[in-house]
């Protein structure tokens, strides 16, 4: 039995595509035998969350969540890692985000081969836009016995020679295929306006790209009247993305749900929309898309996606099997694809939850974990 020490730089029940990853990754890996110590920063969850959270995780797995106490903030996560290492040292450890990574550097600098350390990249972390912080970060990549890239997108963002290094390997994100069949068992389908009913989960946020689906709504509301585009996530930039909406005159056609209580109230919303749309913008500071991991979950419920080129969402979606990928700023490729989509909805449903079961984390860390025993 395998025991782990996962530091990540957000995990559940706080929101996140890099805290859902290594929480699904850290019980896959309990699926297999392994134990599982978690160290993160859990943002935007009150207290009670947490508490509700931590008493729900299965047998073999823990988590302690990283304070948030000032200019101590960055010092004291420091010493929770290193005390963690020599109290209750791991067989592996696990790295996860921006600062873990940094940190895993600094594991590798500190105990030398002691302490193998694995790292998962998911693309903003990648490109850092202050060029200290992307030597730093890329330096600790160097440091690592294995590196691990949600898509090719984000390998290939790495400097060319280390993308091209052996110990660099690719493990698309998944979903615990149990979990949402329970989940799906107790879907209790949201009454959503309109028709077709569109949805987008994810921060509210340039990165995330609802500003594009506003943008192509007034050629997608000609073609269909009754179209809805429903938004679910922190509203973070929700001013300026209804301003846009006003501005162009289908604030009518769009609703803004706010953050989903839970994967439950998550699943609900999907029950009740039509089509998944993750238009992702590449972002000049270096915000980019990894993956997407919403789209696995829309598929699962049976949801096909429109998602955009140029980023990690080309490793989400197949064209004709769960969606179609398309020009984010192109709106006829947009209504093109919607059209596609709904004029084949049936079989395109049925396939793209066999996609989505064919990305389950029982099996990616089953992957994983075999890897690990040739580093």
């Amino acid at each position: 039995m395998k025991k782990i020490l996962l530091i990540s730089s957000e995990f559940p029940p706080g929101p996140g595509g890099i805290g859902r990853h290594a929480a699904d990754l850290a019980f896959g890996l309990i699926h297999h035998g392994c134990t599982v110590r978690v160290l993160s920063v859990v943002d935007r969850a009150t207290p009670a969350e947490i508490d509700a959270f931590q008493a729900g995780l299965p047998e073999g797995m823990t988590l302690e969540v990283f304070p948030r106490i000032g200019w101590r903030t960055m010092p004291k996560r420091v010493q929770m890692i290193f005390r963690e290492l020599h109290e209750n040292p791991p067989d592996e450890v696990i790295v996860t985000g921006k600062f873990p990574i940094w940190m895993g550097g600094w594991i590798k600098f500190y105990f030398g081969k002691r302490f193998p350390v694995h790292g998962f990249i998911h693309g903003s972390e990648v490109r850092l836009p202050v060029r200290w912080q992307r030597s730093w970060f890329d330096d600790s990549l160097r440091r690592l016995d294995s590196i691990w890239a949600v898509s090719r997108f984000t390998r290939d963002l790495m400097p060319t020679k280390l993308a091209q290094d052996p110990k660099v390997h690719l493990l698309a994100n998944g979903i615990i295929v149990e979990d949402w069949d329970q989940v799906r068992s107790k879907t209790n389908k949201k009454d959503l306006k309109g028709e077709p009913k569109l949805i987008t989960v994810g921060n509210v946020s340039p990165r995330k790209g609802q500003h594009r689906i506003i943008q192509a709504l007034p050629e997608l509301v000609k073609a269909y009247p009754k179209i809805h585009y429903h938004i679910v996530g922190l509203p973070s930039h929700k001013e300026p993305f209804q301003a846009l909406a006003d501005s162009l005159g289908v604030a009518d056609h769009i609703t803004f749900h706010g953050k989903a209580a839970d994967r439950q109230e998550l699943a609900d919303f999907y029950a009740g929309s039509d089509v998944f749309l993750m238009l992702s913008e590449n972002q000049v500071d270096g915000d980019v898309e990894g993956f997407g991991i919403a789209i696995l979950e829309a598929n699962f419920m049976g949801l096909p996606a429109i998602g955009a080129l140029g980023c990690g969402i080309e490793d989400a979606i197949e064209n004709g099997v769960n969606g179609y990928l398309v020009d984010g700023n192109d709106h006829p490729a947009i209504l093109n694809a919607l059209n596609t989509i709904l004029q084949n909805y049936d079989s395109l449903s049925k396939t793209s939850q066999e996609f989505a079961r064919r990305h389950d984390w029982k099996v990616l860390s089953r992957e994983f974990l075999g890897e690990l025993i040739k580093v």
